[in-house]
């Protein structure tokens, strides 16, 4: 009966290893969905809390991968923390980043793991320039430069001048902060430029400073030159058909009637 008794125990308890509950186990992935070439971005990873021995494996992938830092996979472990975040330089040329990232733990025994695929797009930035000088007669300090686009009524930033002497000339550089190719489109712009400050001029004139440009790809008007170009040869077809005489010896028609 004992025997039985032990058996019957050991039976129920391998059942219970064999059968042991591993709970879910996912990941949670924040990143921005795009960066500069050159720039610094960060990638966010939470896992599934109540897990053990955390590690995170990243692989990157795309068409040139020329300045991308870390250059090789991104490798982290923790032995109970289960949110990481890793570091990124873009690479040096526009494209688009595929992001693999690998989280593993384990439960107990039992290693469990997850993976996602992100993509990252690398644009070049859009650095809009403007000149400031200064026609007054005393230092002008903490000079706000700001930037307006297509006629907005809040700027889209600003960079401060820290001083600015009287006749001085300073060239002010601004990076558009937004992904350009979602936020701006393809077509023509307006800049305007302002101060505040009625002594400032802004690329030649008072007080601001409106320019236009083109973002993307201009329209193909090749068209044009090649229907002018069947124009002309047309036209030309014509003025020497008119002008053309009857060749000596040749019958005239017969509606032509000689007097």
């Amino acid at each position: 009966m004992l025997a039985l008794l032990l058996l019957t125990s050991y039976a129920a308890v391998g059942t219970a290893s064999a059968y042991s509950y591993v709970p879910p186990f996912n990941q949670s992935i924040s990143a921005s969905g795009y960066s500069f070439v050159g720039q610094n971005f960060t990638v966010y990873v939470n896992d599934t809390s109540g897990f053990a021995n955390y590690s995170v494996t990243a692989y990157v992938a795309g068409n040139n991968l020329t300045g991308l830092s870390p250059a090789s996979s991104i490798h982290n472990f923790q032995a109970s923390k289960p949110d990481f975040k890793f570091n990124v330089t873009s690479p040096s040329t526009s494209q688009t980043l595929y992001i693999t990232i690998i989280s593993a733990a384990q439960s107990g025994s039992t290693a469990v793991k997850t993976s996602q695929t992100i993509q990252v797009t690398i644009v070049d930035p859009i650095v809009f320039h403007a000149v400031v000088k200064n026609t007054g007669v005393s230092t002008v300090k903490n000079l706000t430069v700001n930037f307006y686009l297509d006629n907005s009524g809040s700027p889209i930033g600003n960079v401060t001048v820290k001083s600015i002497a009287p006749n001085q000339a300073v060239s002010v550089n601004f990076t558009y902060p937004l992904n350009p190719a979602k936020y701006l489109g393809n077509g023509e712009h307006t800049l305007k430029v302002t101060t505040g400050n009625q002594l400032i001029s802004i690329n030649g004139n008072i007080g601001s400073s409106t320019t236009t440009f083109y973002y993307g790809t201009p329209p193909n008007y090749n068209w044009i030159f090649y229907v002018a170009a069947i124009v002309v040869v047309f036209m030309v077809f014509l003025a020497l058909s008119s002008g053309r005489k009857t060749t000596p010896g040749m019958r005239a028609p017969k509606w032509r009637k000689q007097k």
